[in-house]
């Protein structure tokens, strides 16, 4: 009954508050309740305000000023539910395992006990939002790690992308050339890796490939058209005897309905394209792993954070600077290497499937491996490898 009382209570001012801006300059004269002290950078990231407005009775209640991109540390509150109050503006608030969500104006949300969250503003909008802490003793919050920018959706830097090569200009022969299409649906997503891994590829390599830019229709996604242009004929030869663009056509034969290559006219040369149009840069995937806690959470809490938060929320998440299909053909290899073969390889050897490695690579990967780690270890990881790629025909693979 006291904790419904107290909510009412909040609740009731919350009606006064004030109709403030949607950017914040953090102007104590906007807000009813001025946030008057910064933050810990020891529990935060970015420019923080907050205002304890009520500390005893074991319940806190407490106003919050978060600048666009701050964001508190992972914490949990143990034995105490929190509940969040957003008074304005938008921001992210996230709970171990889910997905982050946006939060804005109005929104309440209900923080269990014991559960591991964080929030804070969204990039471009600053958040104020107020929490109310039942049974409140000391110790009630436990701060864990920072949010990582990966986590918090900043997109990748790009001084970290790998160097594009210098370009060829476009000659009289060159070609401009619309490549439509059509993708059986059932493969649209093993499709699209091959795409963006030949594109990327083929502009940061070759000097003759100018444009590489592919387009999906809205009403038919599996309808593809590929803006390409080459400097020049024998540019385009050298492309297609390339072996990223071999790997990607005989690994999509068998994806393609139908193929249209369309040679275009410019109607206006002046307006050619100089350089290249870069293929959409990756947004690093944030891999969410909760096994570590499932299974030693009680037993050993800091190797499962180890294992959940760093090896994979944070290690594995860099995939935009090396693929989760590279991670995961370098972790197979590492532990076929060492001999493992329990559940952890058939683990990454079902990621790596996932993550587009095929059965006929698979096999070619272990029998590479065979000759520097061993025909025992190789023999182990095939009977494992099987079990995984039973349900893909040799005929797909091989294409």
């Amino acid at each position: 009954m006291r904790t419904k009382i107290t909510l009412f209570i909040v609740l009731s001012i919350l009606t006064l508050n004030i109709q403030a801006a949607t950017r914040y300059d953090m102007e104590q004269n906007t807000l009813i309740f001025p946030a008057e002290n910064i933050a810990s950078s020891e529990s935060n990231t970015g420019e923080v305000h907050l205002s304890i407005l009520k500390d005893g009775g074991n319940t806190m209640i407490t106003n919050f000023c978060f600048s666009p991109g701050s964001r508190n540390f992972w914490h949990y509150h143990p034995n105490a539910e929190q509940t969040l109050l957003v008074l304005d503006g938008d921001g992210f608030y996230q709970e171990e395992g889910q997905e982050k969500r946006v939060i804005k104006k109005g929104d309440v949300i209900v923080s269990k006990a014991n559960v591991r969250h964080w929030n804070g503003a969204t990039p471009d909008m600053a958040l104020v939002c107020m929490t109310v802490t039942e049974h409140a003793v000391d110790g009630h919050v436990v701060q864990l790690r920072p949010v990582t920018d990966a986590e918090y959706g900043f997109p990748a830097r790009t001084e970290k992308e790998p160097a594009m090569c210098a370009k060829l200009p476009m000659s009289a022969d060159g070609i401009i050339r619309l490549s439509k299409v059509e993708v059986d649906p059932s493969y649209l997503d093993e499709y699209m890796r091959y795409a963006t891994e030949v594109g990327e590829i083929s502009l940061r390599t070759e000097p003759g490939v100018l444009t590489m830019y592919a387009l999906q229709e809205k009403e038919n996604p599996c309808n593809i058209t590929i803006l390409e242009t080459y400097a020049s004929q024998e540019t385009y030869r050298k492309h297609i005897a390339s072996a990223h663009f071999q790997k990607y056509k005989q690994g999509t034969l068998h994806m393609v309905i139908n193929l249209q290559l369309l040679d275009q006219n410019e109607l206006n040369p002046s307006n050619k394209v100089v350089n290249y149009i870069k293929t959409r840069n990756n947004m690093a995937q944030k891999i969410i792993q909760t096994a570590g806690r499932q299974q030693l959470g009680d037993f050993a809490p800091e190797f499962a954070h180890l294992n959940d938060d760093i090896l994979f929320g944070e290690v594995w998440s860099r995939n935009d600077l090396l693929s989760l299909r590279d991670r995961s053909l370098v972790t197979i290899t590492s532990l076929i290497s060492q001999g493992i073969t329990d559940n952890s390889l058939t683990y990454h050897l079902q990621e790596a499937k996932k993550n587009g490695i095929t059965r006929t690579e698979a096999a070619e990967i272990i029998t590479h491996i065979a000759f520097y780690a061993g025909w025992p270890k190789a023999w182990a990881a095939f009977n494992l490898a099987k079990q995984v790629w039973k349900d893909d025909n040799v005929e797909s693979s091989n294409k």
